[in-house]
């Protein structure tokens, strides 16, 4: 289940990335508007997972579907952690899989305050890692809830989406959640924090990862336990740009 932010464009968004090449292509000078609808931390296969003909969850990989541990073994199954960052007792243990959440046993639905995975820079790094795409579960504050998507193929965006046009293959600018990303969208610039807190400031191991607290747990039991929450933002004095890959950041999980 590759991972992607997803955009939705009015008229012809596919042709964007191509205005440069075609100005002298008479279809698309008439075009006169594009609107991109960038959704606010959803993921592509949250949304759109089995969008008739879209590549989305059908075209995932086993070693994409499969969730590990931190010790890199799989999951034997997954568990979706509350704000305490222990088991949620409202949502059942679940094969280690993409699961759907307005369905049964979950019976979630889209109008709901469901749980919010954490969209940060250097968790989602680890998240895709190397394009793997199995550590979701495990660098997330919720666990396995990061595997849900809906299946209601009612919903509005849904429509719209067969309406319009859907880019199930756009690829975010940087790593974590929509706010850096619309800053990539727009002007492929990051705004900077120079007195960030302390609490914000990246902590990061030898091997470029995020360093882990003491007693933090397996995945099977709690929600990683990191110096740097991300919550807010990360800060440090470099991003490294051999890590700042926007096709390394194809998003789906939920969040």
């Amino acid at each position: 289940m590759p991972h992607r932010k997803w955009g939705l464009a009015l008229a012809a968004a596919a042709a964007v990335c191509g205005l440069g090449e075609a100005q002298g292509d008479e279809a698309l000078a008439k075009i006169k508007t594009i609107v991109i609808i960038y959704a606010e931390n959803r993921s592509f296969d949250h949304l759109y997972g089995f969008f008739p003909g879209a590549n989305g969850i059908a075209n995932a990989t086993e070693e994409q579907k499969t969730q590990l541990d931190h010790d890199g073994k799989p999951l034997p199954y997954l568990v979706v952690f509350g704000a305490d960052g222990k088991p949620d007792p409202r949502f059942p243990k679940m094969p280690n899989a993409p699961f759907r959440i307005d369905a049964p046993p979950v019976n979630g639905r889209p109008d709901m305050i469901l749980p919010n995975p954490i969209h940060a820079f250097y968790h989602n790094q680890e998240q895709i890692n190397g394009g793997r795409n199995n550590m979701f579960a495990a660098m997330s504050n919720v666990g396995g809830w990061v595997m849900g998507y809906f299946g209601d193929g009612q919903l509005r965006l849904m429509q719209w989406a067969k309406e319009y046009t859907l880019a199930d293959n756009f690829f975010m600018g940087t790593f974590g959640g929509s706010y850096l990303n619309h800053h990539w969208l727009i002007c492929a610039c990051a705004p900077q924090h120079r007195n960030a807190p302390e609490k914000m400031r990246v902590r990061l191991d030898p091997d470029g990862k995020l360093t882990k607290r003491p007693g933090s747990p397996s995945a099977q039991d709690g929600s990683v336990q990191v110096y740097s929450s991300g919550i807010g933002g990360h800060h440090a004095a470099a991003l490294p740009a051999e890590r700042h890959s926007a096709r390394a950041g194809r998003q789906s999980r939920s969040g």
